[in-house]
């Protein structure tokens, strides 16, 4: 979609070989990119929340204008059906997920809301996300005008955006705007370089950080992806959709096999035993990967 001042990012770039990626890089100061791979669905009614605690692997009681969440959807084998950032924006709750899941997030989620009082639309024409990071990239969110939130997950809202830090160090911060919003973009733009969606993509890979993209969905375990060790599901909270598989695994089993970045040069394949989830060809001629290896005992 455009939208007014709309930021001359690279939207069109899109993840492959073809397009190496180069701007994770530790001496690049700030930039910018629109992210078109991205879905988002807005949860609206009474009973929203409540329904989504049954769903999610978060703890919606911890969501706030100021606190958004990482989720898993499972299915009752507590397999991964897709993972999700969680937020408030407006009278909105959002759920937000890889480009082409929002419709296997909604065919899921249908089955269970026929008791409660809420409704899921995709709205992804009605937004547009971008990335910011680099090592400047907190001072070009404050001389926006945003005070950029300092905790992973922490978010803000400014301009008719919601800014969230997806990641604490480096610093990156993912934002959210509605198509009716462009000053924040706009401004954004005037103060960072240009950026492309395989640059925040690699920065995803480099990070460990695996989501899930159409042909992926019910494939993985939340443990297979360290969504157990780093924050996406929550194991205080009560039931929800394939609970019952997920904590028995965390609790009574050791992990076999999990999610690894791992670098190798592009002439050479990946080890034997790994299962590519995704990577991406840095202009340097290495290959950023996030594979799945078996776990080395001791």
């Amino acid at each position: 979609m455009s939208y007014p001042n709309e930021p001359e990012t690279a939207a069109s770039a899109s993840a492959g070989a073809d397009n190496p990626a180069d701007g994770f890089e530790p001496d690049r100061q700030s930039w910018l990119a629109q992210l078109a791979d991205t879905d988002v669905i807005a949860v609206t009614g009474p009973d929203s929340e409540r329904f989504l605690q049954g769903q999610l692997s978060c703890d919606m009681s911890r969501l706030t204008a100021t606190q958004s969440l990482r989720a898993a959807l499972c299915n009752l084998k507590g397999r991964v059906v897709a993972d999700l950032r969680v937020l408030r924006h407006e009278d909105r709750i959002l759920l937000i997920c890889s480009a082409g899941m929002a419709d296997v997030v909604l065919n899921t989620l249908n089955k269970y809301k026929v008791f409660f009082k809420t409704e899921l639309q995709v709205v992804s024409e009605q937004y547009v996300a971008l990335g910011i990071a680099g090592k400047a990239c907190v001072q070009a969110l404050s001389a926006s005008g945003v005070q950029p939130p300092g905790a992973m997950d922490a978010c803000t809202t400014a301009h008719g955006a919601v800014i969230v830090r997806v990641q604490e160090s480096p610093a990156r911060f993912y934002c959210i705007l509605s198509g009716a919003h462009g000053e924040l973009a706009a401004a954004l733009s005037s103060r960072c370089e240009t950026g492309t969606e395989q640059d925040w993509r690699l920065a995803d890979i480099v990070a460990g950080i695996a989501h899930i993209r159409p042909g992926q969905q019910e494939l993985y375990t939340p443990q297979v992806l360290n969504y157990d060790i780093n924050g996406v599901i929550d194991f205080r909270k009560g039931c929800y959709t394939g609970q019952e598989v997920v904590a028995r695994m965390y609790y009574r089993a050791e992990a076999k096999k999990r999610l690894q970045h791992i670098t190798v040069p592009d002439a050479q394949p990946l080890p034997e035993n790994a299962e590519l989830v995704d990577s991406i060809k840095r202009a340097s001629g290495l290959t950023e990967a996030l594979v799945i290896l078996p776990v080395m005992a001791g």
